[in-house]
């Protein structure tokens, strides 16, 4: 069974320069704040950070301290079993509660996974996936 809370998730941009991921992980763990997942991705001389840790707002305030703009979002965070056909499974419970996806990253590490999804609905999803 799924369990699945509305989260904040930090967004960061910043140069796309080599050690920006660095300095950017650093930044959260100068403060002393947990990350529990992570997605990153460049583009256009701008890499582009998704963060959900365990204190968004301490995390948010620590980047900007750092010198990177950020901003917050509200996510949906998804625990779950890891087993073939998991996300399909997610993603078909959101598809027919008419929720629309925009983004979503995920890990699993042995039997478990952490899914993120940005969605049209969250509140929405949270009851879909729960």
């Amino acid at each position: 069974m799924a369990k699945a809370r509305i989260a904040s998730e930090c967004n960061v941009s910043a140069p796309n320069d080599p050690g920006t991921g660095a300095k950017v992980a650093r930044a959260v763990s100068d403060a002393g704040v947990n990350i529990l997942a992570f997605c990153a991705y460049g583009g256009s001389g701008t890499a582009n950070f998704m963060i959900v840790s365990e204190n968004s707002d301490k995390a948010c305030a620590s980047f900007k301290n750092a010198g990177f703009a950020c901003q917050r979002r509200d996510v949906v965070l998804v625990e779950t079993s890891n087993h073939a056909g998991a996300m399909a499974d997610l993603l078909g419970r959101l598809a027919k509660a008419g929720i629309s996806v925009n983004y979503c990253y995920a890990t699993a590490v042995g039997g478990q996974s952490l899914c993120v999804f940005g969605t049209s609905d969250n509140a929405g999803a949270v009851a879909a996936l729960s």
